[in-house]
């Protein structure tokens, strides 16, 4: 009883936070596009309001790595694979894990150059 409970609490756990992910990729780029000809004191307001959402993608990241691991440890143990599923989950991964590389490295240089233009390092 209980362990049913907790695979589905924690896939839900790890599909908000894929959400979350992608939604704070989204949010970064129209606050970086929105922010071109607005006053500098706009600026550094939505840069504050960037540097949360660059947070919400580290978390997000983190707890989707967490939780996958469960749904990993979870699935293995209670469902047969067969070998071209296993390929296939091996294939989703490394695109999601490159994608989670590239995001961070978006999110990280347009908040860096963002900085650099309002002159606020922190």
């Amino acid at each position: 009883m209980i362990v049913p409970l907790f695979l589905t609490l924690n896939g839900f756990i790890h599909d908000f936070a894929s959400a979350m992910w992608v939604v704070s990729i989204i949010i970064v780029y129209f606050l970086r596009r929105k922010v071109f000809g607005r006053q500098k004191e706009v600026s550094m307001d939505l840069l504050d309001l960037a540097k949360l959402f660059r947070l919400i993608l580290v978390g997000s990241i983190v707890v989707i790595f967490l939780t996958g691991v469960v749904r990993t440890i979870a699935y293995n143990y209670f469902v047969k694979q067969t070998t071209v599923h296993t390929y296939a989950v091996i294939g989703k991964h490394i695109i999601l894990i490159s994608l989670a590389v590239l995001s961070f490295v978006y999110v990280w240089g347009a908040i860096g150059k963002w900085q650099l233009e309002t002159g606020r390092s922190t």
